[in-house]
């Protein structure tokens, strides 16, 4: 903006009216001085009503699918259920030098998007103040761009708010996988009204857009992340129960609810199968009785076909926020055959809250770093080795064709 200089010179009748460097005198003086000082009339006006508002680069965690909706009236603290905060920003009557001692009333938001998400996918939108009580009760977006009439929010005069944007996503079974990863950048535009010094009534003004500095993401695949911890079981004895796999996974997201372990596949990617294993156990670390087991070959397992393990008592559920980990055991069947190798790639699926589904096709994965292998009882001197299973006629399929025993001639035939 181009600035403007008055100056009197030492004849007071006499008014020189400077912009840059072009010098006005005489009768035309007076008129431009008026035009100067409406000028600064009109931007004392505008001063009168000035806010400001800053994003104060609040970025939640990975927003996940709603199953409880948010709920609250107008001055209510806010019952979070599945929603989740996803910006702030402050607040400022700067209305200084005018001092027109007059409150801020904020009567409208304008929300928009700057992120890829589509706004099918926001159920409620709440507006909160600094301590969490709800600005107007959850308001149902129905497209971006709106202009939401709000309960009259006041911020007292040359002082500062808080106001705060959260979001309640869809359900899993309508958000499934149509906006995995996609993006909410949310920007905001505020309508208030402020009466200025010397005027009668309140006049109206529309704050600039407040664009939200830290994006968030969509996600809808139960955990957030997932790790094999390259679990080395060794050698597999024969008959013996053995760890062979342990991997941990975390729930790190921007709702308040818990995850819930619903199943584990795993599938072998070594040569391992169905003769070779009798059982495969699901653990918690650190605890000793499974909380999972399938019974082989009741249950068909061959190399590169998932089996499912399912959770005892519907699940194994989460604190939120947290991770868990977990170990995959097996017990080796006494006549499997030496030499095979185990080797798991696991898939965990959950539900987060219990009873949603989540978009399974970036359900977290984990292959083991580390394949064991089974192998015979060791041998120690004077022990030989034998097969007490006789040969099979031509064209028999489907049988048990090794079944190994030790003999010591001190102890005689073992197992």
């Amino acid at each position: 903006m181009e600035k403007l200089w008055l100056q009197r010179g030492t004849n007071l009748t006499r008014l020189t009216l400077r912009k840059e460097g072009i010098e006005m005198v005489g009768r035309k003086a007076p008129l431009i001085l008026a035009m100067v000082l409406a000028f600064a009339g009109f931007l004392s006006f505008t001063a009168l009503a000035q806010i400001e508002v800053v994003d104060l680069g609040y970025q939640a965690k990975p927003l996940n699918p709603g199953a409880t909706p948010p709920a609250c009236a107008a001055g209510e603290t806010l019952e979070w259920n599945d929603a989740a905060l996803v910006m702030k920003v402050e607040i400022k009557d700067v209305d200084f030098p005018a001092q027109d001692r007059s409150n801020v009333t904020v009567t409208h938001i304008q929300v928009s998007n700057l992120g890829t998400v589509e706004v099918e996918a926001i159920q409620n939108i709440v507006f909160l103040d600094k301590d969490n009580r709800c600005i107007g009760p959850p308001w149902a977006i129905t497209s971006w761009g709106e202009n939401h009439d709000i309960t009259d929010w006041v911020i007292p005069d040359d002082s500062t708010q808080i106001l705060q944007v959260v979001v309640f996503l869809d359900t899993s079974g309508n958000l499934g996988n149509l906006y995995q990863g996609k993006t909410l950048r949310l920007q905001l535009r505020l309508t208030y009204e402020e009466q200025p010094s010397g005027f009668p009534a309140p006049q109206t003004f529309t704050s600039p857009g407040i664009e939200d500095k830290a994006p968030e993401t969509i996600w809808n695949g139960g955990f957030e992340s997932a790790a094999d911890n390259n679990y080395n079981g060794g050698v597999l004895a024969l008959g013996g129960t053995h760890i062979v796999q342990e991997f941990t996974l975390c729930d790190d997201d921007a709702q308040l609810s818990r995850p819930v372990l619903r199943e584990v596949w795993v599938t072998n990617l070594g040569d391992a199968d169905q003769y070779d294993l009798a059982e495969i156990h699901l653990y918690v670390k650190g605890t000793p009785t499974p909380i999972a087991t399938i019974q082989i070959p009741a249950t068909s397992f061959a190399p590169g076909i998932p089996v499912k393990i399912t959770p005892d008592d519907f699940g194994y559920t989460f604190t939120d926020d947290t991770c868990a980990t977990f170990q995959i055991g097996v017990k080796v069947s006494p006549y499997a055959f030496p030499g095979h190798t185990i080797q798991f790639h696991t898939t965990a699926y959950a539900e987060e809250p219990r009873g949603t589904a989540i978009d399974t096709s970036v359900a977290p994965e984990v292959t083991d770093g580390t394949a064991e292998v089974i192998a015979t009882a060791p041998l120690g001197k004077n022990i030989i080795t034998i097969s007490t299973v006789p040969n099979l006629p031509a064209g028999a399929e489907g049988f048990v064709i090794f079944h190994w025993k030790s003999y010591d001639p001190a102890v005689g035939l073992g197992g």
